[in-house]
């Protein structure tokens, strides 16, 4: 059976990270982080990468749906 390769055509935003603080904490976390004049900027983009959070970003996004159906498709063989 061939299954056609997957497609991402658009995205946006991002789940919000553990722990952010809900609604309102989410969106002074990317307030913060569009900020680099707040005094909190450096400490949230830290967190962030301890988070392994990122934005949503396309072309990153279909490159990891890249590598995943290439990897299940050598496990597939």
């Amino acid at each position: 059976m061939h299954v056609a390769d997957p497609q991402l055509w658009a995205g946006a935003g991002a789940a919000p990270p553990e722990d952010v603080g809900g609604v309102y904490g989410f969106e002074r976390f990317l307030d913060t982080l569009g900020n680099p004049e707040d005094e909190e900027h450096d400490g949230m983009v830290e967190w962030a990468e301890d988070q392994m959070w990122d934005r949503f970003t396309l072309n990153r996004h279909r490159e990891r749906l890249f590598r995943w159906h290439k990897h299940r498709d050598m496990m597939l063989q």
